[in-house]
């Protein structure tokens, strides 16, 4: 009897190429899966001590979404029902998270072979504290952080602003977190702790901090109140469309010291604004809905202006830009308020 080869290539089975389900390793892991997950998966972790919950278990973690991530996957979706038939001592581990998709490589034994393949996942994740943190953290508050962004919050916003508050030893005092649909509260044990946070997303993400203090009378001889500090943040993230001073922007960065890195789409010129500056002088994030994005082919450059025909409709159109791409380019126009702009 003959051995069996691969149907895609037509090596031959042999000591150290074995033939899985009519194909070689090779052709197998671009082909099939050695475990199979869903197409997006939500997991619970708690924003205190960052374990994550399997089932009815909080199980430890190093803190990171990646390692929660990691557990996740493999104390609840490897199992046997979800791995190619024949493959054995299967483990996954994540290797970055990027957004909300996770990059990760499984490892898998088929008989005395190793085979290694990647994969991405989406998830998402949700915040709960587990029940060891909730019984320490069930104590009164005395300050309240509303974090919120101008125009709708976006995950990837919000995911910035809560891996970097975490961070700080000030979360400590955050006794409870509460989302809504428009950003996040967080009920914060001292002022001090709240200030403290809000000064970071004021310097880091240059949020526009405002105070208020309700008072609640006497307790024990001292005033009793409440302080609410509210943090709205610009919400920006690069490659966002913006109107600045009466002018249109694209975003191409942000830094831990409150600068917004804006290219000015009338001529390409950079701009780094300061936070203060940005809200002084007022901003709008655009959305998809307030422009329309055309592609196009450079023809020519007629006065300061280059030529572009649109490559669906064939229109053309003038905009302003410096010579700085070769004719035959392909390119993207912005176009907003009846005016074409070009994407550099």
């Amino acid at each position: 009897m003959g051995r069996r080869f691969c149907v895609r290539c037509g090596v031959e089975e042999d000591e150290n190429t074995p033939i899985i389900d009519g194909l070689c390793p090779k052709h197998f892991v671009e082909e099939r899966r050695i475990v199979s997950f869903p197409s997006k998966i939500t997991i619970v972790v708690c924003p205190s001590c960052g374990s994550v919950l399997v089932g009815n278990d909080w199980l430890p973690t190093d803190g990171s979404i990646a390692k929660a991530l990691e557990i996740y996957i493999n104390k609840a979706l490897v199992k046997r029902s979800s791995i190619y038939p024949g493959f054995t001592d299967v483990e996954v581990n994540v290797d970055k998270v990027v957004s909300d998709k996770a990059f990760y490589r499984v490892k898998g034994r088929y008989g005395k072979h190793v085979l290694e393949q990647d994969g991405t996942l989406l998830f998402e994740v949700k915040h709960k504290l587990c029940p060891i943190c909730s019984s320490i953290r069930n104590e009164s508050y005395e300050a309240t952080v509303q974090i919120r962004s101008e125009g709708p919050p976006r995950y990837e916003v919000f995911r910035r602003i809560a891996d970097r508050v975490t961070e700080l030893k000030e979360f400590s005092n955050v006794v409870k977190i509460e989302e809504s649909h428009d950003g996040v509260d967080l009920r914060v044990r001292d002022p001090s702790s709240a200030r403290l946070i809000a000064s970071v997303l004021k310097k880091e993400f240059s949020a526009h901090v405002k105070q208020t203090w309700k008072d609640y009378g006497y307790l024990g001889g001292k005033k009793h109140g409440k302080l609410t500090i509210s943090a709205r943040v610009p919400g920006l993230l690069p490659g966002d469309v913006v109107v600045f001073d009466e002018d249109l922007y694209t975003v191409v960065g942000l830094s831990r010291k409150g600068i917004i890195f804006l290219r000015r789409l009338s001529d390409g010129r950079m701009l780094s604004v300061k936070r203060d500056e940005l809200w002084s002088k007022g901003f709008q994030v655009l959305t998809g809905k307030d422009y329309a994005i055309v592609e196009g082919r450079l023809l020519n450059y007629e006065g300061g202006k280059a030529v572009v025909q649109a490559v669906d409709s064939g229109n053309i159109y003038y905009v302003s830009s410096p010579k700085i791409l070769d004719l035959g380019s392909r390119v993207k126009i912005l176009i907003y308020k009846g005016i074409p702009y070009l994407l550099i």
